[in-house]
C-alpha cells in the first residue's frame, strides 16, 4: 500500500466520518436482535466521580465470523495481570469468575507472578485521579430461569478484597427504569483496573475494556486506538466511543474510551498492561507517540498518549479457537488462561 495513502486511512486522518458512511448500522433496540445492552443518558458520578453517561451505550456487532478478518479473534485484545510473588492464585480466583460469567471459555487475561513484591507509593486523591483502565461484564439474567449473573455478581463484589470506588446514578434526575441495575465501581489497589457488573435486558452479553482518558489528549488517543486496531469505532460521541473486538453469536468483547472531565486525570494500572494482537508493526511505530520497544520477536511495547503501557503482539493469522483447561499452574510464575 502506498505510505500516503496509508497516512491518509490511519492516524492523519483527523476529520469524523458518519457510522453511515463507513458501513457501520446504526444501532436500534427496536429493529436489530443484536444490539447489546440498555442505553442510558446524562448520567452523573456522586463522590466527585467522573461521568459515564456513555457507559451503557450498545454496540451492533455482526454474529457472522471469518478467519481472514482480525476481528474474527476472541484474543485480539487480552490484559496481563503482575502479581506480588504468592498472589497469582488470589487474583486468578478474584478475575475467573468474572469472565465465567460471559463464557467459562472465554479467558482474555494472563496472571504472572513477579521476581520481587512491587509497593506502590502512589498516593492518588481519589477525587482527582482514576485508574486508567476498568473492566465491565454486561450480563444477561432471567431468574424464573434460573439465571441470576446480577445477583452473583454482586455477592462476588461485597467479599474481599474488594472495595467500592464510586458509584453512578443514572440519569440525572429521572427515575432509573432499572433500579436494581447496579453502577458501582469496584477495586483492589490503585495498580489494578476498576471492575464492574451491568446487567442487559435483551440482546447479547459481553466484556469491555474501557480506557479512561483525559481530556487533553482525547482526540489523540482516539486516532492512537485506531491506528492499532485499524477500524473505525462502531459508536462514536464526543466522550465516548467503542469498538468491537471480537463478536460471537451469544456474546462480544469490546473495546470502549471514555473521556475524562477536566479537572479528574487518569493514572496508568502498572500491573494491568492491555495486549492487542496486530498483523505488522512496520508501518504504525513510526506514528506512535512514544518509543515503541521490542520484547521478543513478535511482541512490542509502547505508550499511549496518557502513558498507559501498551503490548502489540504480531500475528500474521487469528489462532484457531479451543477449548482451555481450568488447571492452575502450580509453579513460581502463575499463568492464566491465555492463548
Amino acid at each position: 500500500m502506498d505510505a500516503v495513502m496509508f497516512l491518509k486511512r490511519t492516524y492523519g486522518k483527523k476529520r469524523r466520518q458518519s457510522k453511515d458512511q463507513n458501513g457501520f448500522p446504526f444501532w436500534d433496540y427496536r429493529s436489530r436482535r443484536g444490539s447489546m445492552s440498555n442505553s442510558s443518558s446524562g448520567s452523573e458520578v456522586s463522590s466527585n466521580t467522573p461521568r459515564s453517561e456513555s457507559e451503557n451505550v450498545s454496540v451492533a456487532g455482526s454474529d457472522t465470523t471469518d478467519s481472514r478478518d482480525p476481528s474474527s479473534d476472541p484474543y485480539r485484545l487480552t490484559v496481563h495481570f503482575l502479581a506480588n510473588p504468592g498472589k497469582g492464585d488470589t487474583l486468578l480466583n478474584l478475575y475467573n469468575p468474572i469472565f465465567d460469567w460471559v463464557e467459562t471459555d472465554l479467558r482474555l487475561f494472563t496472571v504472572t507472578e513477579r521476581q520481587q513484591p512491587l509497593y506502590s507509593d502512589q498516593n492518588h486523591d481519589a477525587c482527582l485521579t482514576i485508574p486508567s483502565l476498568a473492566i465491565l461484564a454486561f450480563l444477561y439474567e432471567d431468574e424464573l430461569l434460573g439465571n441470576k449473573k446480577i445477583t452473583a455478581s454482586r455477592k462476588h463484589f461485597e467479599t474481599d478484597p474488594w472495595i467500592l470506588h464510586h458509584s453512578e446514578s443514572v440519569g440525572a434526575g429521572r427515575i432509573n427504569p432499572y433500579p436494581h441495575n447496579s453502577q458501582d465501581f469496584f477495586f483492589t489497589t490503585d495498580d489494578f483496573p476498576l471492575w464492574g457488573a451491568r446487567q442487559v435486558h435483551y440482546g447479547k452479553e459481553h466484556i469491555r475494556f474501557l480506557r479512561f482518558v483525559s481530556q487533553t489528549n482525547w482526540e489523540d488517543t482516539i486516532d492512537f486506538y485506531k491506528l492499532i486496531l485499524d477500524c473505525e469505532p462502531n459508536v462514536e460521541k464526543s466522550d465516548f466511543c467503542a469498538f468491537t473486538i471480537y463478536s460471537h453469536t451469544n456474546y462480544d468483547v469490546q473495546f470502549a474510551l471514555k473521556r475524562l472531565p477536566q479537572d479528574i486525570h487518569p493514572h496508568p494500572t502498572d500491573s494491568a498492561i492491555l495486549q492487542f494482537r496486530v498483523p505488522d508493526v512496520g508501518q504504525i511505530v513510526p506514528l506512535f507517540p512514544n518509543v515503541c520497544s521490542p520484547l521478543s520477536d513478535t511482541r512490542w511495547q509502547t505508550k499511549d498518549h496518557d502513558g498507559n503501557t501498551i503490548i502489540l503482539q504480531v500475528t500474521e493469522t487469528p489462532p484457531v479457537v479451543g477449548r482451555f483447561s481450568s488447571r492452575r499452574s502450580s509453579s513460581n510464575t502463575k499463568v492464566g488462561f491465555f492463548v
